[in-house]
């Protein structure tokens, strides 16, 4: 069993390059076959107009790939691009593939493990699994290809299965099941509340409530922009008239019904008069996506670093099609599978480009209690924490009575029901 060591070491070395001062960390190009079914909001529609929409590609980049076999139809060259989609339809896509970037990390807190868990000390901007921007860089294939190296014997060649979500931008705790049944055990206990957690959060302001109280924010929480992941509390007649203003497009009316009950507690640990901030200890009791970030907003306090919630729709689209318009001309003059590519994308996809690390955000999971076990991040400090005296957040979070109330479940219940 380990406990609370530091796994050092370049990691994957083969798959990436540095930039920015060996601070972003680039998967190096690479290859990818797809072939995918045809997704249930694809169906009775000509696959032209389908591929195009779901896959932000403009129609004459479709038909080169098409022409050029660069994208199949049921395996088959494209003869009839207004083919009507069906439910047994497949389609075949050669790509090269440039993950988006990472925060670069050499070494990784391992917190605890044993026969069915590996606990981990997540680094920040590193999502958790592979998504279609991250093939590579994620962390779940990072693990996966060289964890066992340095420890053959303790990690199965089995999938390793996230107990639970942690976004890309949030650091800290990390439950990693090694088994299926393992994150389906996790999931039930999560619903009859047998898991706790709790976060270290630097928000911007001043919060007026007295550091030796636990508060508790319960505004419901509505899905105002799904596709967007954009959340809000519905709490006061001005809150329901923002969410009109800013994101009723009139496609779906919204119903307030649809805001979903939450409830977290928070504790004030620091207040930083001089850069005007908090450090607030908060433990959320429902599992509301965002719930954290989404109260503190709701209360005037929302996390430093936090997005903006502003999208613009029509960059994101001309930077979707000149991606796609830079594949095919690439593809076509190397061929897919050639060196020379990769070297070409590796020069004009990191090494010509600019990037800018993200800010740091400050939300930070420092704890969370499972099967009567406490995991704590007892090493790793995110980036935000630099500015701060970690000896004295930590003794003044160790003396707090919301630390308190995770060990003891039942504290936190009765102030749930208060």
């Amino acid at each position: 069993m380990l406990q609370n060591v530091f796994l050092k070491g370049k990691f994957c070395p083969s798959e990436f390059i540095c930039t920015n001062q060996g601070t972003i960390r680039h998967a190096i190009p690479f290859y990818r076959k797809f072939d995918t079914r045809t997704k249930s909001r694809l169906l009775g529609k000509p696959f032209v107009e389908g591929f195009c929409t779901e896959y932000v590609m403009p129609q004459d980049v479709f038909v080169g790939f098409c022409e050029n076999e660069f994208l199949k139809l049921n395996r088959k060259k494209v003869t009839d691009m207004y083919h009507i989609m069906k439910r047994d339809d497949t389609f075949q896509t050669d790509e090269i593939r440039t993950d988006k970037p990472i925060n670069y990390f050499d070494s990784l807190e391992i917190i605890h493990e044993d026969d069915d868990l590996l606990v981990v000390s997540k680094p920040e901007n590193v999502p958790v699994h592979s998504t279609s921007r991250y093939l590579k860089n994620n962390l779940i294939h990072i693990l996966k290809k060289e964890y066992s190296r340095y420890h053959p014997t303790m990690l199965p060649e089995e999938d390793l299965y996230p107990l639970h979500r942690l976004d890309r931008r949030t650091s800290g705790v990390l439950l990693l099941g090694k088994k299926k049944s393992v994150a389906g055990e996790f999931s039930s206990m999560l619903r009859s509340h047998q898991v706790g957690k709790q976060y270290l959060a630097l928000v911007n302001g001043i919060c007026n409530y007295d550091p030796h109280e636990v508060f508790k924010v319960d505004f419901p929480i509505m899905a105002v922009d799904p596709l967007h992941g954009v959340f809000r509390a519905i709490h006061s007649e001005e809150s329901k008239e923002y969410v009109r203003a800013h994101y009723n497009d009139g496609d779906k009316p919204l119903d307030w019904n649809d805001a979903k009950h939450a409830e977290t507690l928070f504790q004030v640990l620091h207040k930083d008069y001089k850069n005007n901030r908090t450090i607030l200890l908060c433990q959320p009791i429902t599992g509301r996506t965002h719930q954290i970030r989404v109260h503190l907003i709701a209360i005037g306090h929302g996390i430093v670093g936090e997005h903006s919630e502003n999208y613009n729709k029509d960059e994101w689209i001309d930077m979707a099609h000149q991606s796609w318009k830079w594949k095919l001309e690439k593809l076509i003059k190397h061929g897919f599978g050639s060196k020379a590519l990769i070297e070409e994308a590796i020069n004009e996809k990191i090494h010509n480009a600019t990037f800018q690390k993200p800010p740091s955000l400050g939300l930070f999971s420092i704890r969370y209690r499972y099967k009567n076990q406490i995991f704590e991040c007892s090493i790793y400090r995110p980036e935000w924490m630099q500015d701060y005296s970690y000896s004295d957040i930590y003794y003044n979070m160790k003396h707090s009575e919301l630390y308190t109330m995770m060990d003891n479940p039942s504290l936190a219940n009765n102030m749930e029901n208060d």
